[in-house]
């Protein structure tokens, strides 16, 4: 049986997760994607660098729906946003981990959505952090997080 693209890049980034937070996984279409030891929940979205269209120079992340099927359904504490690094851009990055992370309070989702479809809302952002400069980018910018501080700052949370 094939695992389609969409649901094995989500299981990616929710291995990737777990093992940053040291948090265990939750079952398929549950209200987040991990549990850490401190009862935090934690939201995953993982990003491959897309082209937006054919010969496109800016390439961008993509990450669909943090909120959930038409913006409901999802309850956690951090949204866990994870793209795969663009190699232009290495310096930009804040560290050697072929990701780029970025940590949101429940709180902050508001500010860093983008125009929803009818499935519901998205989040973008352009892989030339220094280019990225809409309030939603700059919003998300604020929370880049290291692969090495991200287990300290979600199990050092409080919950809300």
């Amino acid at each position: 049986m094939r695992t389609h693209p969409t649901i094995a890049q989500g299981l990616k980034g929710e291995r990737l997760a777990c093992k940053l937070t040291k948090g265990l996984a939750t079952a398929y279409a549950d209200s987040f994607d991990v549990l850490t030891g401190s009862e935090i929940k934690v939201e995953v979205k993982f990003s491959k660098v897309n082209i937006p269209y054919q010969n496109a120079n800016t390439k961008r992340w993509n990450w669909s729906k943090p909120l959930g099927h038409k913006d409901k359904g999802k309850e956690y504490d951090f949204l866990l946003l994870i793209g795969e690094k663009d190699p232009r851009f290495e310096d930009q990055y804040l560290d050697e981990s072929p990701y780029v992370f970025f940590l949101i309070p429940r709180g902050g989702i508001d500010h860093i959505l983008t125009s929803g479809s009818t499935v519901g809302a998205n989040v973008q952002l352009n892989t030339n952090l220094e280019r990225a400069g809409s309030a939603a980018s700059l919003a998300i910018k604020r929370h880049m997080a290291r692969a090495s501080l991200i287990e300290e700052l979600v199990n050092g949370a409080r919950r809300a």
